[in-house]
């Protein structure tokens, strides 16, 4: 089976996107899908990410993909658990919560995820 050139998936990129798109949701978007691809890659090859890289890394925000929507209960309490993970500075390391049944799903909801992710890191809350 022949691979996908980068320029084939840029182009059903960007025809997921909708009308009205900007070019930041765009490259955010490009950006986001390799970033993604990269995890997969690592996954597969069994580069998982331990909670200690995670604190060695020294995160500016945390992501939380959950597979649906969360009450403001629930995510304050994940939150809560970030805030007790030693070893993070406290206050200084944001926690963005994506929640939503297409969110650990891939397929052609992915640019949902984009848009959604892009709202909660901008809008990330401290633990």
């Amino acid at each position: 089976m022949a691979e996908t050139s980068v320029k084939d998936e840029v182009r059903k990129l960007v025809e997921r996107l909708p009308e009205d798109a900007t070019w930041e949701e765009a490259a955010d978007l490009i950006a986001m899908h390799e970033r993604l691809a990269r995890a997969r890659r690592e996954s597969a090859a069994g580069q998982k990410v331990s909670l200690e890289e995670v604190v060695s890394r020294r995160p500016d925000v945390i992501v939380e993909l959950q597979p649906r929507a969360l009450s403001a209960a629930e995510v304050a309490a994940l939150r809560a658990d970030w805030r007790s993970v030693p070893g993070l500075p406290a206050g200084s390391v944001k926690v963005a919560v994506v929640a939503g049944d297409w969110a650990l799903v891939p397929g052609p909801r992915l640019p949902i995820l984009y848009r959604e992710l892009r709202k909660a890191l901008l809008a990330a809350a401290p633990p």
